[in-house]
């Protein structure tokens, strides 16, 4: 056996063999944070209008050069602490840790 595998196969478990998000988590981890966004800045207002907020930010997102990114720039497993979490720091501990 040569060096090489082992070497690769502890690679593989230390950085998992997770398959990247596709474009329908991140509009679920957009739409995410953008509810608990609203609902902590502005809970006074109805789901209509947090919805109508929502598809404002996906509109000025995809028109950032970084949206695109989403996938290649978040773990799967930030994305499901992003998607466990109850509040925008939350969101955000993990999305950047």
């Amino acid at each position: 056996m040569s060096v090489r595998a082992p070497l690769c196969l502890l690679t593989l478990l230390l950085t998992g063999c997770a398959p990247p998000l596709g474009a329908a988590e991140c509009d679920e981890l957009l739409a995410h944070y953008t509810a608990l966004l609203v609902h902590q800045s502005r809970p006074e207002l109805k789901a209509g209008e947090v919805e109508e907020l929502q598809q404002r930010a996906r509109a000025l997102l995809a028109k950032l050069p970084d949206e695109a990114d989403c996938s290649r720039k978040v773990s799967r497993r930030a994305y499901q602490c992003a998607m466990r979490s109850h509040d925008v720091d939350g969101v955000e501990r993990c999305l950047v840790y």
